[in-house]
């Protein structure tokens, strides 16, 4: 009955979103070309068309059918550096490639949609659709966040706020340490930043000034914390005219390496103990009714902490549609139970949907909890110009080759934004062969590693999983 409802509310709200992106074309500015795919699959359910896409550089997998153009950027820094000069390119893209949109869009009807990080501006003079403000766009600085979760109520780790000086920083640290180190964020004075970049985990005294050259470049300021031990994990959230719609945890795919931090993405198959999950929820819910008034938001957010010992404790919000969001209602590319981004865009412009918060929220984690996803990826060093393949199957504990149809991990490696980037995505079937759903993925992800190691050449570990520190509260099915 739960998946009969949820279909139920699929279907309005598929037929409400299209009578916002039905009949409309659309430019699709992007940080690389193939990052078009999905959102083109989504706009043709919902009757929209794409009608060029343009990029800042070519990625892994296949080329659009549609007209497309990449600037062809440069490789970036790390992924953050990627990710803003890609976005500064398409808001001053030459006339040259202004002209191949005009070309397909000569009355100058299309609109823009834009990656998530987007700060909006108009890409070959077309208005960005579902562009946040910039109050919103600023909560993502790890500096300011804290004074949000006070404000809502969620319990929190300590913390300060210090200048970005190796001394002011240091002296933090000493105060907060609690025997496993400090995390310095840097702020977000050149835009938002992610992907365990910008954010270090400093040990020892060793640690402190490496950390320090990384943050001074880039930043004003630094929130320094102590080091919290556990399973890094997020909640997902909508803000709807009517109330907000919080669903379940995801597993963030943060590992570790002799440097500290290595960002993979993101899973679902995870579960904490029932009453923690329920603390997660009730926190985000209490964000979502905060942004709500305190800030008029409309639209998807997500809130990133650690599950300790203790329970729950954010990290940072990204006023956004997260990395989970998508795997929290799966399907078919083409066929998705809701297309989260679109359906975020269509919030921020005002879009009032038929569907209730509380009956997408029910009919999401109907979903959600019956199917369980794991995608995960990493920027690694080389300079690929084709995209490769891969099968692997899960055996003993460990990742083996096989053909791709037979495998429990399908993997492209090509090109990326930084260099090349390895894609791995599980199958239906990986969760039974891996032991069941409830377990953290990542030992999966760090045993990936090795084998990329050894069989791509890659250099990315060795990595440690982090650890849940309440595994074992179930019996996990086969």
């Amino acid at each position: 009955m739960d998946m009969e409802r949820s279909r139920s509310v699929r279907e309005r709200l598929m037929d409400d979103l299209r009578t916002v992106y039905g009949g409309q074309r659309f430019l699709l500015a992007v940080d690389i070309v193939q990052g078009f795919r999905g959102m083109a699959a989504e706009l043709a359910d919902l009757g929209g068309e794409v009608a060029f896409v343009l990029a800042g550089r070519v990625g892994t997998g296949p080329l659009p059918e549609q007209p497309w153009h990449a600037l062809g950027l440069p490789p970036g820094a790390d992924i953050v550096d990627a990710i803003h000069t890609a976005d500064r390119a398409l808001a001053q893209v030459p006339g040259d490639v202004a002209a191949k949109v005009d070309a397909v869009d000569p009355d100058r009807e299309l609109l823009t949609l834009a990656a998530f990080f987007s700060a909006g501006a108009p890409v070959a003079g077309r208005r960005v659709f579902g562009a946040r403000p910039k109050p919103w766009r600023d909560l993502e600085d790890k500096t300011v966040i804290d004074a949000l979760w006070d404000a809502a109520g969620m319990a929190r780790a300590r913390s300060e706020v210090v200048p970005c000086t190796l001394e002011a920083l240091t002296a933090a640290a000493s105060r907060l340490d609690e025997g496993q180190g400090t995390v310095w964020a840097g702020d977000a004075r050149e835009g938002f930043h992610g992907g365990a970049v910008r954010t270090r985990w400093v040990r020892d005294e060793a640690d402190a000034r490496p950390a320090w050259e990384t943050l001074a470049p880039h930043c004003d300021t630094a929130r320094v914390m102590p080091f919290l031990e556990g399973l890094p994990c997020s909640i997902h959230g909508v803000v709807l005219p009517d109330g907000v719609a919080v669903f379940r945890p995801a597993e963030m795919l943060v590992l570790r390496n002799a440097n500290g931090f290595v960002y993979a993405r993101a899973a679902t198959l995870w579960d904490p103990p029932p009453a923690l999950r329920e603390q997660m929820r009730e926190g985000a819910r209490k964000v979502g009714q905060h942004l709500a008034s305190a800030y008029g938001y409309r639209g998807a957010y997500t809130v990133d902490g650690v599950m300790t010992a203790d329970g729950f404790r954010p990290t940072e919000l990204n006023p956004r549609v997260g990395a989970a969001m998508s795997m929290l209602a799966p399907g078919k590319v083409a066929d998705p139970v809701l297309p989260f981004t679109l359906f975020h865009f269509a919030l921020i412009e005002g879009f009032r949907p038929s569907v209730t918060a509380q009956e997408l929220e029910q009919a999401v984690l109907a979903v959600a909890d019956a199917h369980r996803i794991g995608s995960f990826g990493f920027p690694a060093p080389g300079n690929r110009t084709e995209t490769e393949t891969f099968g692997l199957r899960w055996t003993d504990g460990r990742w083996v080759s096989c053909d791709v149809e037979q495998g429990h991990l399908r993997v492209s490696a090509g090109p990326g934004p930084t260099g090349d980037y390895i894609n791995a995505r599980l199958s239906s079937g990986a969760p039974s062969a891996m032991g069941g759903v409830g377990r953290s993925l990542a030992p999966a992800v760090a045993a990936f590693v090795a084998w990329a190691d050894a069989e791509l050449g890659t250099s990315l570990g060795p990595l440690t999983p982090a650890p849940d520190l309440h595994e074992g509260w179930e019996t996990h099915d086969g």
